[in-house]
């Protein structure tokens, strides 16, 4: 990996100052609150988007919602907002947040809300209903909060251990500070990967006695439209494919589809993208100029709740699929994963508290 040398004494000044403010926290100068109930289960990372925090947080809601009061609470990124706002399916994504907003379609009964202000969140959150848990998206390195369990992701290409700060690598936190997490994840790992090889990174990543490291991979699954209608992943081989993405890492995506379908065109937006009538446009011409009797724009699904809210014809809007994914733990771990989680829950007290520390 090529880095930047004149950008180092830029991710000099940005590290001090990080460094320093987690050592005031850790000497308790600043102070973190904790919950004692609801459970706060915290995801994030240490670098610049791209884990797959999104898919780790589906996968816990999806986990506990069963046997659960679940909540999930994220800033939601990208908001042309600020402050405490609920999500509802009909939400727009320029008020929540695109990502809140596809858990809030996926899963209507759960708690939804933003807040930038995480500890102020909770406290909504929990004045407005009853909950058991709640799930915090990215909020690793917001030591303001110290959730009752701290979920580390670090994607397989690019392993925090092995990155350097902003603005020269991804870094936006001090490495060390990994020894917070109770759960360090290597995520988008090879399907294919061994165990020969995992234990290799573990032994780089050098885990804390009291730490679980798991490995996943993508699982994707049938695209699908608007109306719902299915692609089967085999036969995307039959159509060439437009594809769409607003995402901070499209690589394994991109990987993906140029071996499943013909990959005729990549638009690529910045992560959490709001799209507009010019990008349509764009879009739809380069979308015509497909010469193909079978042809598709393919997308995220956090993109989709975007692109399916905007005045787009019919005609190309039932051509527009989103690609959902799902979390798989290689080597048949995930049972050791969800007994871990559902133990921190079930473990919690029947009152409900706050205290700093």
């Amino acid at each position: 990996m090529k880095y930047n040398y004149l950008l180092y004494p830029f991710a000099f000044l940005y590290a001090s100052g990080i460094c320093i403010r987690n050592f005031l926290y850790d000497l308790s100068i600043l102070k973190s609150v904790s919950f004692s109930k609801p459970i706060t289960i915290g995801i994030g990372n240490i670098t610049v988007g791209g884990t797959g925090k999104t898919p780790m947080s589906e996968y816990l809601i999806e986990l506990l919602r069963e046997e659960f009061n679940v909540g999930f609470l994220s800033r939601g990124y990208g908001r042309h907002t600020r402050g405490f706002r609920i999500v509802k399916p009909y939400s727009e994504a320029y008020e929540v947040g695109d990502e809140p907003l596809q858990i809030a379609k996926k899963y209507p009964d759960i708690f939804i809300a933003v807040s930038e202000n995480r500890v102020e969140g909770i406290k909504k959150l929990i004045a407005f209903r009853e909950l058991d848990v709640v799930v915090l998206d990215d909020v690793f390195q917001h030591r303001r909060i110290n959730p009752t369990v701290n979920i580390l992701l670090t994607s397989y290409n690019r392993l925090f251990f092995k990155d350097k700060f902003l603005p020269v690598g991804r870094l936006r936190d001090c490495k060390k500070q990994y020894k917070r997490a109770d759960i360090i994840i290597i995520t988008k790992s090879p399907s294919n990967l061994t165990k020969t090889q995992a234990q290799a990174i573990i032994d780089e990543l050098k885990p804390y006695d009291y730490q679980y490291v798991h490995f996943t991979t993508i699982a994707y699954e049938k695209p699908q439209n608007f109306e719902g209608r299915l692609i089967d992943i085999k036969d995307l081989a039959d159509y060439h494919t437009l594809l769409i993405t607003g995402i901070a890492d499209s690589h394994n995506l991109v990987d993906f589809l140029y071996k499943k379908t013909n990959l005729v065109h990549h638009f690529k937006f910045a992560d959490h993208h709001f799209y507009n009538e010019n990008d349509i446009q764009n879009i739809l011409e380069v979308y015509e100029n497909i010469k193909a009797e079978k042809k598709i724009i393919l997308t995220t699904e956090k993109d989709f709740v975007k692109l399916n809210s905007l005045k787009i014809s019919y005609k190309l809007k039932q051509n527009i699929y989103f690609l959902p994914i799902k979390v798989k733990f290689l080597f048949n771990l995930h049972t050791i994963f969800n007994r871990q989680i559902k133990s921190y829950v079930r473990k919690n007290s029947t009152n409900s508290f706050l205290f700093t520390g």
